[in-house]
C-alpha cells in the first residue's frame, strides 16, 4: 500500500511546500486529515504558503482540484510546475 505524504521547508521568511496533492484518485492512504485542516485553516506550519512546487505532473503529485483548494485559502502563493514535454 502506498501513502502519500507532502513536504513543507522554511528558508528564512520563505515557505515552500512540494508536491501537494491530498485528494488522491487511487486507492492510497490520503495524507493524514489533521494535515488537511491545518492546510485549509492556514494554521503553523501551514500560515503563510510562498510557493507550491510540483516535480511533475503525474495525479500522484500534482492533482489539480487539490491545488486549487490549497490556492483559494492560500491566495498570496505561487503555483510552479514542470512543463509536460511534448
Amino acid at each position: 500500500m502506498m501513502s502519500f505524504a507532502i513536504l513543507s521547508l522554511a528558508a528564512g521568511s520563505q515557505k515552500v511546500l512540494f508536491d501537494t496533492r491530498y485528494k488522491n484518485p487511487f486507492g492510497c492512504i490520503d495524507t493524514l486529515e489533521a494535515v488537511i485542516n491545518k492546510l485549509d485553516a492556514r494554521d503553523v506550519p501551514f500560515d503563510r504558503l510562498d510557493l507550491m512546487l510540483f516535480s511533475h505532473a503525474h495525479r500522484d503529485h500534482f492533482e489539480p482540484t487539490a491545488a486549487l483548494e490549497v490556492l483559494k485559502n492560500h491566495p498570496e502563493t505561487r503555483l510552479v510546475g514542470i512543463r509536460k514535454r511534448r
